[in-house]
This record gives structure tokens, C-alpha cells and sequence, in this order.
């Protein structure tokens, strides 16, 4: 009988150096396809890993499978179906389970760990404490839109893997008090540097993201209550980029508001716009696209909560306001001082190049493993 795992499956890597530590890293996003700051985190950890070690990426999502040429590790798609016969696919796709480390995306994969060997160090990349994050969804009426889990079995599941990367360091704090600071790694989003000009005027606000819940209930909030009076009182436009759009796609038009949809070179999004706005209110984890608008130099106004784990930058690469008036106020401040703008920009781009670089965001991981 032929194998359910054959070639149609994989994309082997360039390299077989028999020194390297093997790696199997499982995940259900579709990371190539960009658009999100979750598919922007795996792919970058990815990339880090693929230039240092045999990597086997292991997908069970239901997008199709990419073209994978150009990658420098293996990709397995689990066919649908397969996932009830997690060891038997284990030995078929990692021939004697010979690989030093698994690297779990997402604590709702945890049903992974029961097919691993015993010997295998065991990794989960949480990206968010979910049980936080339900309870900030329950506060804006969005309760269960997302996969949910109790506070206890959550640390409970966190146990029981070696160790437990987080993306900020008060997450990584409350994970360490319960399983081990050991255990626990601090591992955030890495940030592409590329340094922009801060124009004299501003003529444009930029938005950037995905269809994710918190960032449509940014937006709605940002164009019903900060956006009239910005609209009447300076010369300038709002343009949105990415899936976010699709949600106000039967919407009327709104007066100097553009939505650009899903925009694959961020250079060119970042060329265009002045000041970059994050009003997100709720959610959880390292907002990632705050880190990036820094990363490229611009200035950010964002929220206390869209400034978690980014507070060494507060008041030096980005302002925070959580009311329409302190938005406004903040934007205004910006909008009408050059010199301001470019601080915080150049600011940013520093903080960036010395805080989120790849080495510094996964060293930790790497030298675990």
C-alpha cells in the first residue's frame, strides 16, 4: 500500500549537514500567506530556524498547500482526515522520530504532544495568554468569537511542555510565576528595519490590518468617533490597507477615507504614509504592527492596550490615548510639529533595530534547543 504521506506532501530543504539539530515545528496557519501579524510572527520564526537548523514544518490547516519551491526546509501538508492517526504519521514523516525538538504554534495544537517521543524537548509558541485574551473579548460584547480555554487548564497545558515562548514580557512574567521562569521564554516579533523619510507635512494617516475582530472594532471606533473632526480640520487623508476592508465593503463611501486592501510590499505602504494609527482596544499578545511602523521609522499613536509590551517606547517612538479626544489631541500634536515626527520616528526605528532583531527575538529559543 502506498504511503498517505508521499512526495505530493513536501518540499524537502537544500541542506542535509548531519550536525544540525532537527526540528518539527506544528502549525494550522497559513503563515505564506502573509496579510496578519500571526502569519508574520510564524513566518519569521520559520525563516530563523530553516538558516539554522533541519526544520519540518508539519500543516494541518485547510488552505491549500503552497508552492513551496525556494524553501530551505521540509513542508508536510497532513492530508484531511490524518490527524486521527497522529503517530502513525509522526514515524512516516520523521523517519524514527529522530528529531531533537517540537515547536507547537498555538496552544489549541496541544493535542499534538501525545504522539511525541518521550525524549523530544517540547516548545509551545503561545503568542497570546488565551484565557486573557476571552476575557478582553467578553468586555467589548465579543465573547466566544474565539477559541476559548479556562485560566487553569491553560497553565495546566503550559506545563507540560519544556518550555513556553511569549511574545511580551508581562505575559512572559505571569507564565513564569506558574510553571518556572525556566521554562518560560521571552521570545517577541522581529521587525524588518528600514528607515523612511518623515516628510514636512502630513498629508496621510495610515491603518494596516488584518480582518482580525479587535482591529474592525479599531477601525469602526477610529471613523465614527476620531475621524470627523480630523477630516474638517486638516488637509489630510486616511488610507487603509488589508483584509480589514472587507468588512466595510457595502459601506457608503467616507470623505477622504481609501481602503487599499491587502497591499504585499509594506516598503511601498510605508513610503506613502505619514503617521501610522493603531486604535485597537482589545485583543491580547504584542501588537506586531506597531513594531513594524516603528521598525520603519514613522511615527505611531496607538492605545494602552496596543502599547503592551512596547512600554520603553511610550512618549519617545509612540504616543498613547485611549479616549477620541486624546486620539485627536495626540494626532494634532503630531500633525503640527515636524521636528516631534521625526523624533519619534527615528526613536522607533533605534528602538527597533536593537530590541527586535531576529537574534536578540528568538536567541533564546535557538539556544534552548
Amino acid at each position: 500500500m502506498s504511503s498517505p504521506y508521499s512526495s505530493d506532501y513536501r518540499s524537502h530543504r537544500t541542506s542535509d549537514n548531519p550536525a544540525l539539530k532537527k526540528v518539527a515545528l506544528f502549525t494550522d496557519v497559513d503563515f505564506w500567506a502573509g496579510g496578519a501579524g500571526h502569519r508574520m510572527r510564524i513566518a519569521a520564526l520559520i525563516s530563523y530556524l530553516s538558516e539554522r537548523l533541519k526544520l519540518t514544518v508539519i500543516y494541518t490547516g485547510d488552505i491549500p498547500r503552497p508552492d513551496t519551491s525556494g524553501w530551505c526546509f521540509t513542508f508536510v501538508n497532513v492530508p484531511p482526515g490524518q490527524t486521527d492517526h497522529l503517530d502513525e504519521f509522526l514515524l512516516e514523516v520523521l523517519p524514527d522520530n529522530q528529531f531533537d525538538a517540537a515547536i507547537i504554534e498555538y496552544i489549541h495544537n496541544s493535542y499534538w504532544l501525545a504522539s511525541l517521543p518521550e525524549d523530544v524537548r517540547r516548545i509551545l509558541d503561545a503568542h497570546d495568554i488565551v484565557s486573557e485574551r476571552a476575557q478582553s473579548f467578553a468586555a467589548f460584547d465579543y465573547a466566544s468569537a474565539l477559541f476559548e480555554i479556562p485560566a487553569d487548564l491553560e497553565f495546566e497545558l503550559f506545563d507540560q511542555y519544556d518550555h513556553v515562548m511569549a511574545l511580551t514580557k508581562q505575559d512572559a512574567r505571569k507564565i513564569g510565576a506558574v510553571i518556572g521562569e525556566q521554562k518560560t521564554l521571552l521570545c517577541p516579533h522581529p521587525a524588518s528595519t528600514r528607515r523612511h523619510v518623515i516628510r514636512q507635512e502630513v498629508n496621510t494617516l495610515g491603518f494596516i490590518a488584518s480582518e482580525y475582530l479587535p482591529n474592525y472594532d479599531a477601525l469602526c471606533f477610529f471613523l465614527k468617533d476620531c475621524w470627523p473632526s480630523l477630516r474638517d480640520n486638516d488637509d489630510i487623508s486616511l488610507q487603509v490597507y488589508g483584509n480589514v476592508g472587507k468588512w466595510f465593503r457595502d459601506d457608503p463611501p467616507r470623505k477622504r477615507v481609501a481602503f487599499r486592501g491587502f497591499v504585499p510590499d509594506l516598503k511601498g505602504i510605508y513610503n506613502e504614509v505619514d503617521i501610522v494609527i493603531n486604535p485597537v482596544r482589545f485583543g491580547a499578545g504584542l501588537k506586531i504592527k506597531n513594531i513594524e511602523a516603528m521598525a520603519n521609522g514613522l511615527p505611531l499613536v496607538t492605545t494602552t492596550h496596543g502599547a503592551a509590551g512596547l512600554e520603553a517606547a511610550i512618549g519617545k517612538a509612540l504616543l498613547v490615548a485611549d479616549s477620541a479626544g486624546d486620539f485627536i489631541a495626540q494626532l494634532h500634536l503630531l500633525i503640527r510639529s515636524y521636528p516631534l515626527r521625526a523624533e519619534m520616528g527615528r526613536n522607533g526605528y533605534l528602538l527597533a533595530s536593537t530590541s527586535y532583531s531576529p537574534e536578540i527575538c528568538f536567541g533564546p529559543l535557538l539556544k534552548v534547543i
